[in-house]
């Protein structure tokens, strides 16, 4: 099988190509808002993978041209607005006779399966919770800053409104800000997560259409990004900052911090000391971070499905943390790594269409945890270990 990464800058792609080895990969350079160009490289693949971001703002462009040149598709995107513009195509896709897989990365991705599992268990499940706590992975030796499309996507995520899924309606509530502790196990242990738009909510009450409740919910390691992120949003949200000065910001691109930014994060940061959400040893892992010397990156993921089982109420409790450390599979590689058991089991003909489909209505719980077995995914795999039973 030929893989070609496509790119906006062909040479970054080529780059990337060869350090896959000589013949892996192939590259080209591509504009995905060149809807032509798209099409030509579209055309006659088995599957495209669409690894571009903000993920809201090329979804349709994609998977457009993925319909019309009845090529199978999948996305990682985690976007809520992302997942509702994809659904929007489903009459298109399914009429072109081929497959969508979106948000097949780990949340969105891992988890929906996840969910399947759990609620396979229960005679009618009702609510749904999601979480997941990650943290920046750190930087390779030699290679430049990256992740502007992450840090986008994740302001957006704090910026303004979003919206919960609460009995059955949607109800608009502040971005990142209602918040939980929840516990992820070891070694992440406890951590505090916040409400945001998440594509889970768009595509598990189709699957599970007893489910009234679907709660996404994320948080940042070390626990001061939390706040630093809130401030940014908030900014924004007013208009104090401009997006793309904030994001150059948080990105590294420009060496000066804007000093609205600058004294939001430390009010921020030292409100969450003075009420004991931040210690002493969160402000070093922050320290590191933003030194960009970070030794490692934490990260957690959570599901919890309610229902009943024998006619009596019963929650079960799916979690699993890790630590990555400098040089080891990071949270990227992770998600890559999920990724790409989906890939695997789409070409494999094992994710059911056609149509726009989600991990959860398409993916067999025991093919995804062998894919990933193979893979050597350990953090996924702790997902489907028996759930815990709680009596509510």
């Amino acid at each position: 099988m030929s893989v070609v990464l496509a790119d906006r800058d062909g040479e970054k792609a080529a780059r990337r190509a060869a350090t896959l080895g000589a013949g892996r990969a192939a590259a080209t350079a591509i504009d995905v808002f060149d809807a032509a160009a798209l099409r030509d490289a579209v055309r006659g693949v088995d599957l495209v993978v669409n690894a571009t971001g903000p993920l809201y703002r090329t979804v349709a462009p994609v998977l457009a041209a993925c319909a019309a040149e009845r090529t199978p598709y999948l996305d990682f995107g985690d976007d809520l607005e992302a997942a509702e513009l994809a659904l929007a195509l489903d009459p298109v896709v399914r009429a072109a006779g081929t497959v969508a897989l979106i948000g097949a990365g780990v949340a969105p991705g891992a988890v929906n399966v996840a969910v399947r599992a759990l609620a396979a268990q229960l005679e009618q499940p009702s609510r749904v919770q999601v979480a997941w706590v990650t943290g920046p992975t750190p930087p390779t030796p030699g290679e430049p800053p990256g992740g502007r499309a992450v840090i986008e996507h994740m302001l957006h995520s704090c910026t303004g409104v979003t919206t919960t899924l609460e009995a059955g309606r949607r109800r608009t509530i502040p971005a990142f800000r209602r918040e939980d502790v929840v516990d992820f196990g070891p070694p992440l242990g406890p951590h505090r997560v916040h409400d945001i738009g998440h594509a889970e909510q768009a595509t598990l009450p189709r699957a599970f259409p007893t489910v009234h409740t679907v709660r996404t919910q994320g948080g940042l390691h070390p626990a001061p990004l939390n706040a630093l992120f809130q401030a940014a949003g908030q900014l924004v949200a007013r208009g104090a900052l401009d997006w793309d000065e904030v994001v150059d910001a948080l990105v590294g691109v420009t060496p000066r911090i804007p000093l609205r930014l600058l004294a939001a994060a430390l009010g921020a940061v030292g409100r969450d000391t003075l009420l004991g959400r931040v210690g002493p040893r969160d402000l070093r892992a922050l320290a590191a971070v933003l030194r960009r010397d970070a030794t490692g990156s934490t990260g957690g993921l959570y599901v919890r499905v309610d229902g009943t089982r024998d006619g009596q109420p019963v929650a079960l409790v799916a979690r699993s943390a890790a630590v990555q450390r400098r040089g080891e599979s990071g949270m990227d590689d992770v998600t890559g790594g999920s990724a790409a058991v989906f890939a695997d089991l789409l070409l494999d003909g094992r994710v059911a269409g056609p149509g726009v489909v989600a991990p959860e209505q398409a993916v067999l719980p025991a093919d995804f945890v062998a894919s990933a077995r193979r893979l050597g995914l350990a953090m996924l795999l702790g997902l489907f270990e028996t759930g815990a039973r709680i009596t509510t």
